[in-house]
């Protein structure tokens, strides 16, 4: 354990404009295997999902809570920024065009303001997710670890089920 008594961080400016690239993979190895190529985009921001999380978003929420995704089992949500909306979408092409053209990788570039706040969605709920016992899971108290099912494990949070 430890405790920090100073810390220095380099604030950014948010970007003026932003586009978001859905990239879509078989597995985790594979999404894992472009990120090294997608940095060389300079992209703001890459993050994972997987279809365990989709899965338990629309258990949990109904289908509507997902929206469209390229067909695949991994998507790695790449944005990347401009200084106008088109050289931001500019950007988001050049990305789709070099990581798309891969075997099984499919890139889409997303060009509807809602569609990437429900992408982006995905992921802010799925945080939420991992900190919930499944439906089929009795409560228990805080910190108590139970099996759910055959091989998982869940440990409850003191506020369940709604933390």
């Amino acid at each position: 354990m430890g405790l920090v008594v100073e810390a220095t961080v380099d604030l950014v400016a948010m970007p003026a404009h932003t586009c978001l690239v859905l990239v879509s993979c078989p597995d985790m190895s594979a999404a894992g295997d472009l990120v090294p190529d997608l940095l060389a985009f300079e992209p703001v921001a890459i993050e994972g999902l997987d279809a365990r999380l989709t899965d338990a978003l629309r258990a949990r929420r109904g289908p509507a809570a997902v929206p469209a995704l390229p067909p695949g089992q991994v998507w790695l949500l790449v944005e990347v920024d401009g200084v106008s909306a088109a050289s931001a979408r500019a950007a988001g092409q050049r990305v789709a065009a070099a990581i798309g053209r891969r075997p099984r990788i499919a890139a889409e570039v997303v060009v509807d303001p809602e569609r990437t706040r429900r992408v982006w969605r995905i992921r802010e709920a799925g945080a939420g997710l991992s900190a919930v016992a499944p439906p089929d899971v009795a409560p228990t108290p805080a910190g108590k670890t139970v099996r759910s099912r055959p091989n998982t494990w869940v440990t409850t949070c003191a506020t369940w089920p709604t933390c």
